[in-house]
């Protein structure tokens, strides 16, 4: 496989970069977040508190808000890490990789309780929408490892709350994971990275800097990678090829041009977790069968998937202080996955074959499969506008998003080469469980202005307008019957609109303390499944929305960086389902409410030392019960040392994620009401930065990751069940792993 990806990724300079791409740029904007700019001063001068604080709130922060610096990822993290792997460094963040870092998708990543589908990820301020492969379409959710590696972030901010008006995205309520890629260095570099580590996982890497482009002004980046791991999980092993290229083009004084494309192919081994039994039987690394004749045989669950990214962006002061930020972009995912019937249960073999002469065969041995088919793609813009008068800011604009999906599964007989299968369902001519066409279309116009009455005081009052329509058809499920067996088809165009109102309201008291305090809403229009009723769908379904009241501060100097912040969210029409048969119905649970207290410090000591810490106090309950809500961990914390002096980083960093409740009912598959212990993790990371030989050769690093040095390997959580429904699968801690990397930027 390693010479078919190393071939894919040569091709894919010329398939990602047409000819006009090559001689423009991009510029990395974030569009949609509250981010680091304000304290840019002291977070980037190294051996300041700021500096080195493994995660930091910026002082312009409006909201509760963690930035993870560049060079945070570039030193705390192993080179295999996803984006989910940074976010856990902050406050009130829990979930985990099961199969290693970023070596699989990063399994119930949640913010305050808030999980995947119910908070923003974005890409340089595009939200991505996101088709989950494994579950329902329209959910929300996102996929860890199918965008960005680790080598092209530039950074990552977690808002722990809706935003402003100007925050878009479609679950603003649960809060932002904005992801930015890198820019460009400022010369010609060219960096070769090797890595290997525990897992059998190598990864090769090769990034080329252009540097200032003669005649033109424009730099660019291009990033090549290649990952292949057995993982930590047998024989769930993971091979990953990633082009990443990025040109910025100042087109004069007052306008800058960004070009970005990305390229994504990942090859897997999945598994959706371990009964109770296997685990001990088999062991808690028991991921998969070598055997065959297994519905767990490893050969027989893979997941192929093809992603990628474009866009290209303009920020301009077009005219006196008038200002433009802009993009027009799309991305796409296509998943072709196929499992075993039953990996984890009691299903027995078997088959029905359909022969050539229109009668049915069975047979008894051999083994039952799916394949499941899930394929989007998105167009859309984003416009902003602002206007500086004397007293502040006028912001308006529009974001605006169409997708189109296509999903499908089949059932098929692994033995016979995919044959159909009919013995668990037929539906004309074919074995199709599932087949569903959908086409979503989202706009989001704001208004928002930034009213500065008194030196130091900001008020930003605004309102946004959130419309999602969707076209849903869906001509075949074969859970959705009648009373004689007859398939119940689906087809609705139905549209969700709220308007949401914000105010915040920032002093900065000095230029090393600030103070804020927002009241938002949030909204989230009805996932596919929570409009899933026993006699078909359910359009009318009241969508959730939240009442988000935050307060909290920030302080900075050379010494301390230090944060803190409370927390108290309403929700509203809080969503929860539960099985009918082979149907999950959703109803209307009521309200709940979420609230806690967040923190971080980072204090310097002599010598190169610093030490630091955050973590969280987290609630979440339902109002009228008491229940608590599945998920939401009751506490998180961050702590440790760093050394960062002589060219020498090293830093022990110790987390603890506390105890929580299984998913009751937020989501289909769950194992309602059961506990699971705080769990603690403790990671090492190590590097050194050669002077070197020859004055072109800038610096060999050589750098160790170590992660789970103690080798924790508890249960954690449940995603699901087996076939039967009633069978918890679950996933362990991943063991100890070690990682040594090597790269030399080559100017």
């Amino acid at each position: 496989m390693r010479a078919r990806f190393k071939l894919w990724l040569l091709g894919g300079v010329a398939l990602m970069l047409p000819a006009a791409a090559r001689a423009q740029s991009a510029v990395d904007l974030d569009l949609g977040s509250v981010t680091a700019q304000g304290s840019a001063g002291l977070a980037q001068m190294p051996g300041t508190a700021p500096y080195e604080a493994p995660s930091l709130a910026p002082l312009n922060a409006t909201q509760p808000t963690s930035v993870v610096s560049q060079q945070s990822i570039e030193n705390n993290f192993s080179s295999t890490a996803s984006y989910s792997d940074i976010a856990k460094l902050t406050p009130s963040v829990s979930g985990t990789d099961p199969n290693g870092p970023g070596l699989m998708e990063n399994q119930v990543l949640a913010i305050r309780g808030f999980q995947d589908g119910q908070y923003n990820v974005t890409f340089d301020g595009i939200p991505l929408v996101e088709m989950a492969p494994g579950g329902d379409p329209n959910d929300f959710a996102h996929h860890t490892t199918a965008y960005f590696m680790d080598n092209d972030v530039g950074g990552v901010d977690v808002d722990r709350g809706p935003g402003t008006a100007s925050t878009i995205g479609q679950a603003t309520f649960g809060g932002t994971i904005a992801v930015q890629t890198k820019d460009p260095l400022g010369q010609v570099t060219v960096t070769p990275t090797l890595s290997y580590g525990s897992f059998n996982t190598g990864l090769e890497g090769a990034e080329v800097d252009t540097g200032p482009i003669a005649g033109t002004g424009a730099s660019g980046v291009l990033d090549f990678e290649h990952l292949e791991s057995s993982g930590y999980l047998t024989n769930a092993g993971q091979e990953r090829g990633n082009f990443f290229s990025k040109f910025i083009v100042p087109v004069n004084a007052t306008t800058v041009l960004t070009f970005l494309a990305m390229v994504n192919r990942t090859f897997q081994h999945t598994t959706l977790g371990q009964t109770a039994q296997e685990i001990d039987t088999l062991g808690d690394d028991y991921g998969l069968s070598s055997d065959p004749t297994s519905q767990a045989y490893a050969g027989y669950n893979t997941d192929r998937i093809n992603s990628d990214i474009e866009y290209a962006g303009i920020t301009s002061n077009f005219a006196d202080n008038w200002m433009f930020d802009g993009k027009l972009y799309s991305y796409a995912y296509d998943y072709r996955g196929f499992n075993g019937e039953d990996p984890n249960g009691d299903n027995p073999d078997g088959t029905i074959l359909l022969d050539s002469q229109g009668n049915y065969d069975s047979y008894p041995n051999d083994v039952p499969g799916q394949v499941l088919r899930n394929s989007y793609r998105s167009y859309g813009a984003i416009a902003r506008f602002s206007r500086a008068f004397d007293y502040g800011d006028v912001k308006f604009g529009m974001w605006a998003d169409l997708q189109h999906q296509s999903r499908y599964q089949t059932e098929v007989d692994f033995t016979q080469g995919l044959a159909y299968n009919y013995a668990v369902n037929g539906v004309g001519n074919l074995p199709l469980d599932q087949l569903i066409h959908t086409q979503t279309t989202t706009l989001q116009p704001y208004l928002q202005f930034d009213i500065k009455p008194l030196p130091g005081l900001t008020l930003t009052p605004g309102v946004k307008y959130a419309y999602y329509l969707r076209n849903f058809n869906e001509p075949v499920n074969t859970d959705l019957v009648d009373a004689n067996g007859n398939l119940i088809p689906v087809g609705y165009i139905k549209a969700y609109h709220a308007i949401l109102p914000s105010f915040e309201a920032r002093y900065q008291c000095n230029p090393a303390f600030s103070v804020y305090a927002q009241v938002a809403q949030g909204y989230l229009g009805p996932n596919r499944y929570t409009l899933e009723t026993t006699s078909g769908y359910d359009p009318d379904l009241i969508p959730e929305t939240t009442w988000n009241y935050q307060t909290g501060f920030a302080y900075q100097t050379d010494k301390l960086a230090l944060d803190a912040d409370l927390y108290l969210v309403h929700f509203d029409n809080l969503t929860v389902s539960h099985g009918v048969g082979a149907v999950t119905i959703a109803t209307d649970a009521g309200d709940a409410v979420f609230k806690g207290v967040e923190g971080e410090a980072t204090y310097n000591l002599p010598a190169g030392f610093s030490v630091f810490g955050n973590g969280s106090i987290n609630g979440a309950e339902t109002t009228a019960t008491h229940e608590p809500i599945g998920e939401a961990a009751q506490f998180t914390a961050n702590s440790g040392m760093i050394y960062n002096k002589n060219n020498i980083y090293a830093a022990v960093i110790n987390q603890w994620t506390g105890g929580h409740y299984d998913n009751n009912g937020l989501s289909p598959g769950n194992v309602p009401g059961q506990w699971y212990d705080p769990y603690n993790v403790t990671n090492v990371s190590a590097a050194y930065d050669f002077a070197g030989p020859n004055p072109r050769l800038a610096h060999l690093r050589l750098k160790l990751d170590v992660e789970n040095l103690f080798d924790a390997r508890q249960i954690i959580d449940s995603i699901g069940t087996a076939l039967d429904g009633v069978t918890p699968l679950y996933f362990t801690l991943p063991g100890r792993s070690i990682f040594v990397t090597a790269s030399v930027p080559i100017s």
